[in-house]
């Protein structure tokens, strides 16, 4: 069972490399998101061939098993994800409204 885990990772984290890579060459992204990216792929990849090498967090952190250690740091990624997503969102907005703003004065 942790063999196939262990594939469906690799695939996983092998299809979103070529997408990360895919989008840079797009000029989607700039250098430093692309290799802040990849180095995600890469730690993803190194975590699903070796789980246990994680182990020494975990009991660092006193958690019992491991899967917590993932579930929390899936968590922590996912809030901080959610937080910069909203920020820019916002700034997308306040962009958009200043444009309009400015278009509409200059239609007058």
């Amino acid at each position: 069972m942790v063999l196939v885990v262990q594939v469906v990772g690799i695939v996983f984290s092998v299809l979103l490399m070529y997408f990360t890579f895919l989008n840079y060459k797009r000029n989607d992204m700039s250098v430093s998101e692309f290799i802040f990216w990849s180095a995600l792929w890469v730690m993803f990849m190194y975590v699903t061939l070796f789980p246990y090498s994680l182990s020494v967090i975990a009991d660092t952190l006193q958690l019992v098993r491991l899967m917590d250690l993932f579930t929390i740091s899936a968590l922590m990624f996912l809030v901080v994800l959610t937080f910069y997503n909203y920020m820019m969102t916002m700034h997308t907005r306040r962009k958009i409204e200043h444009i309009v703003r400015a278009f509409a004065l200059r239609k007058k």
